[in-house]
Order: structure tokens, then C-alpha cells, then sequence
């Protein structure tokens, strides 16, 4: 698929990896609707820094974890849905809570499958052909990330078990990510201190999960897969 005109969603695309999509996106001859929830100021940041790769850029402010009606009034003009959006919260097994679990599947999960069913359907109505690429985690179950963890497996069940019933359609695959950038309470400390339990003793480069997206893009007949850019985790 050539992305020069096409027009992709990022879910939870404001700051980091999502942000970093965006702009190279951007660069491919994209237009981009860049979702985000509460960084206002570095997604109005990050639409002009698109805008100067002379991309078209939407805006849309929405809490994940409440709902994702915002976001399918514009699936209708959507090729490319990347669901980047994301909840790494930290909580002890013990202390885990209905509304925890409920949280994490609503952000991680349940809100992208939404997305990803309209633009099945919408995709079948006008007879054309889309492209989900979704994001997952390489990493070991973390003890203290239950919920989280459980909203990535269910993404990453949904690309393999899914896949054949959304074609030929729409394809879907995802990329699960190793260690690539510290969590946003930590820094590169945390970062050195797992260095040793990666194959190749290094962590991942935002641009080298952004190649894996490119790829995944590019090429029409991959569906159904969990890619792993995790340095062999």
C-alpha cells in the first residue's frame, strides 16, 4: 500500500512512540487523525510538525477507557488504523480490582476492537481495502501489570483468530515490543538495569519498531501475525 494520501488513526498518539509514528508517517505523504487524551499541548506541538511534511491533520481529544465515539465519526475516511493507545499502570496483585481489569481491557483491548470492527465493516461497505496494525508486549508477564498484560494478550488473540474472518477486506497484524523506552515514571536507569536479560544487550530504537510498522503497511498479503521487535526476548 502506498501511504502518499492515505489517511491513518494513531490511537494515544500525543507523546512517545505514537508521536515518533506520526512524524514519519507524515514524511511517507500521509494524512494523519492523531487521537490523544490529556496532552493537549504535545499533540498541537506534534499536528505542526506534521503539517510541515505537508500532511493533513485532524485532532481528536477522547478519553480511551470512557469511549470511542469521536473516534469512529471518522472511520469512514480511515485506510489505516494504528492502535497505539496504551494504560502501563502499576498495581500489586493483591490489590487488583474489578475496575482495574476493567480499565485496561476498555484501553488496551475492547476500545480498539471497536475501532477495528467499524473499519471491518465500514471497509466492506465501500469495497475497499484497510490495515490494522496493532501494538502488543514481548516482555515476560511483570508481576505488578496484571491488567495490563491481560489487554495485550486479548489484542494479540484478536490479530491471530480474527484475521480470516476480516478478510480480504481489512488486514491486521501486530508488532509486540520489547524494551525500547522507559516507562514515564522511570528513566534510562531502569532502561540499563534489563539490559542483561536481552539477547542482544541492547534496548530497541523507536525507529526500528517504526521500520516493522512500514513493512506490516507496505505489504498487502501479511495478516494474522504477532510480529516480535524485541532484540530475541
Amino acid at each position: 500500500m502506498d501511504l502518499r494520501g492515505k489517511n491513518i488513526l494513531i490511537t494515544g498518539a500525543a507523546r512517545r512512540l505514537g508521536a515518533f509514528l506520526a512524524v514519519e508517517l507524515s514524511k511517507m505523504g500521509a494524512n494523519l487523525f492523531i487521537h490523544y487524551n490529556s496532552s493537549e499541548e504535545d499533540a498541537l506541538k506534534l499536528k505542526k510538525i506534521c503539517e510541515k511534511n505537508k500532511s493533513k491533520v485532524e485532532l481528536i481529544k477522547a478519553d480511551f477507557s470512557l469511549s470511542v465515539s469521536e473516534l469512529i465519526r471518522v472511520i469512514p475516511y480511515i485506510d489505516i488504523l494504528i492502535c497505539n493507545a496504551s494504560s502501563f499502570k502499576k498495581i500489586e496483585p493483591d490489590k487488583i480490582t474489578e475496575d482495574d481489569i476493567i480499565r485496561s481491557i476498555k484501553v488496551e483491548f475492547l476500545s480498539h476492537f471497536m475501532l477495528i470492527k467499524e473499519l471491518w465493516i465500514e471497509s466492506k461497505r465501500q469495497d475497499k481495502f484497510s490495515k490494522v496494525v496493532a501494538f502488543s508486549d514481548a516482555v515476560s508477564v511483570r508481576r505488578d501489570f496484571l491488567p495490563y498484560h491481560i489487554g495485550k494478550n486479548l489484542i494479540e488473540f484478536v490479530t491471530e483468530e480474527f484475521s480470516k474472518f476480516f478478510a480480504p477486506y481489512l488486514t491486521m497484524n501486530c508488532i509486540a515490543i520489547g524494551v525500547a523506552l522507559p516507562p514515564e515514571d522511570k528513566d534510562e536507569k531502569y532502561i540499563e538495569s534489563l539490559i542483561d536479560k536481552i539477547p542482544m544487550k541492547r534496548a530497541g530504537k523507536l525507529n526500528e519498531i517504526f521500520s516493522a510498522v512500514k513493512f506490516l503497511i507496505e505489504n498487502d498479503y501479511i495478516a494474522g501475525q504477532v510480529i516480535k521487535v524485541s532484540g530475541g526476548m
